[in-house]
C-alpha cells in the first residue's frame, strides 16, 4: 500500500532520527522525503566536521544539503583550537551557507566564536548556551549585533559579570536593547545582567533560577505572559514592582506541604496573584505530610484567587519516572493521592495532576543538571544517551 506524501510528511516528525534513516534506505522515494528530516539538525563535534560542512556550503552550487538544516550543535569535543582566526572564519562560512538554520546551541565553547557567526546577515534566532568559556565582553559584544534579531535566548552554567562595556566597547551603546527578544532563560548561572548594560522590552518568557533575580528585574518588562522561578532568590529581595503575569510556574525542592505554603509566599513576591491565570507547581517525586492545616490554608489561597482573581487553573506536575519505563498503575495512583489532598479543587474542575510528565507551562524546566539537554522536544538531555542526529553529510549525497 502506497502512503500519500502528505501523511508521510506529517508522520516523520513524530519518528526519531534513527528511524528516519532506515526508512530513507528502502527506496529513493523515500530517500527524498526523509533527507529534509534527517539533516534537520547537525552536531558538530570533531573539526573534520567542520571541513565537511564547509565545502558543502562552499561548492557551486552549494549543497542541497544545506536547506535542510534548522539546528546546529557545536560541542568543545575536539573543537578546542575555534580559536583560530582561520576556524571562526570557517565556522562563519558554515553558519552563513546554511540559510535555513534558525536555532544554535553551544557547548562549553570561547565565546570568542559568537560575535563573529551571530553578526548580521545570521539567520540565528535561537541561542543556546551551555557552560560559556572565554572574556564576558565579546560576548555581549555578540547580543549587541543580533539584538534586532534573537528571539530566544538560554544562559546555562555562564559565569561572568559586565565590567568595563561602555569602556572597552567605544563603538557601541553602554545599554544595549534586545528587542526582538521574547524568551529568556538564565539557569545554574552567575551572569551579572544589569538595566544599565542590558535590556529586554520585549520579554514574554522568563525562566530563572539565580540569585541575581534582582538585578535582571530592571531589565525586563513587569509585564510577562510566563515566569519560571525555581530557586528562590536571597532573602534581601524585596517585593516591590511585582509582576503581572499570565502564567507562574514554581519548582520546589519536594512537593511536600511546607513547600505548598512557601509557594503562597513566593506568590506574593514576584507576583500580582489576582493576575495569575495558571499556576503549576513543579517537582519529584509528590510527598505529603498530610499536615492538614498547611493543604487547607493553600487549597483556600487558590479557590480565592478563583472566585477573587483570575486563577482559572491549577497543575500540579511531577516528571518522577519519567526517564524509564515506568509504571502507569502506580502513576495513576500517585494521581489520585495528589487529587485526594485537594477534593474542593478536584471537585470545580481547577486541579491538574500530571505524574511522570515535564512542566506544562515550560517544558524546559528540569530539576537534574546532569540529565538533560536541548532535544527535540525542548529538553535538556545528556548528549552521551542521547541520539545524534547526522553530521556526517556524505552517506546521503
Amino acid at each position: 500500500m502506497r502512503l500519500p506524501p502528505e501523511l508521510v510528511l506529517h508522520l516523520l516528525p513524530e519518528m526519531c532520527t534513527r528511524d528516519i534513516k532506515n526508512l530513507s534506505l528502502t527506496c529513493k522515494p523515500w530517500h527524498e522525503l526523509c533527507l529534509p528530516f534527517i539533516f534537520r539538525e547537525i552536531t558538530i563535534r570533531e573539526h573534520r566536521h567542520l571541513l565537511e560542512w564547509e565545502k558543502l556550503v562552499s561548492s557551486d552550487p552549494p549543497s542541497r544539503l544545506c536547506r535542510f538544516v534548522r539546528r546546529m550543535v557545536l560541542e568543545r569535543n575536539q573543537l578546542n583550537n575555534l580559536t583560530d582566526v582561520d576556524d571562526v572564519h570557517m565556522l562563519r562560512t558554515v553558519t552563513r551557507g546554511l540559510t535555513k538554520l534558525s536555532e544554535l546551541i553551544a557547548w562549553n565553547l570561547t565565546s570568542a566564536i559568537f560575535p563573529s557567526i551571530l553578526a548580521p546577515p545570521s539567520a540565528i534566532t535561537n541561542l543556546h548556551v551551555v557552560g560559556l568559556v572565554g572574556i564576558s565582553l565579546l560576548f555581549l559584544q555578540a547580543l549587541h549585533t543580533c539584538a534586532n534579531t534573537l528571539r530566544c535566548l538560554t544562559l546555562r552554567g555562564v559565569s561572568f559579570f559586565i565590567v568595563g562595556w561602555p569602556s572597552v566597547h567605544n563603538s557601541h551603546p553602554s545599554q544595549i536593547r534586545m528587542n526582538a527578544l521574547e524568551e529568556l532563560a538564565i539557569i545554574d548561572s552567575s551572569t551579572e545582567f544589569t538595566s544599565q548594560h542590558i535590556l529586554f522590552p520585549s520579554l514574554k518568557i522568563l525562566f530563572c533560577d539565580d540569585s541575581k533575580f534582582i538585578g535582571l528585574r530592571g531589565c525586563i518588562p513587569l509585564e510577562l505572559n510566563t515566569l519560571v522561578v525555581t530557586r528562590s532568590p536571597y532573602e534581601s529581595m524585596s517585593a516591590t514592582n511585582p509582576f503581572s503575569v499570565d502564567n507562574v510556574c514554581f519548582s520546589c525542592n519536594e512537593l511536600r506541604d511546607a513547600n505548598l505554603a512557601s509557594v503562597e509566599q513566593e506568590l506574593n513576591k514576584y507576583t500580582t496573584p489576582s493576575k495569575i491565570k495558571h499556576l503549576e507547581v513543579l517537582r519529584r517525586p509528590p510527598n505529603y505530610d498530610n499536615d492538614v492545616d498547611v493543604l487547607r490554608s493553600f487549597e483556600d489561597t487558590i479557590l480565592g484567587l478563583h472566585q477573587h482573581g483570575s486563577l482559572q487553573r491549577l497543575t500540579i506536575t511531577s516528571d518522577y519516572d519519567n526517564r524509564s519505563s515506568g509504571d502507569s498503575k502506580m502513576r495513576a495512583a500517585l494521581s489520585t493521592r495528589t487529587s485526594d489532598k485537594f477534593p474542593r479543587l478536584r471537585d470545580l474542575g481547577l486541579l491538574d495532576v500530571r505524574v511522570g510528565q515535564p512542566s506544562l507551562l515550560y517544558p524546559r524546566c528540569s530539576e537534574d543538571d546532569s540529565e538533560y539537554r536541548f532535544d527535540r522536544s525542548g529538553f535538556f538531555s545528556n548528549p552521551a544517551r542521547a541520539p545524534r542526529s547526522s553530521c556526517r553529510p556524505n552517506a546521503a549525497l
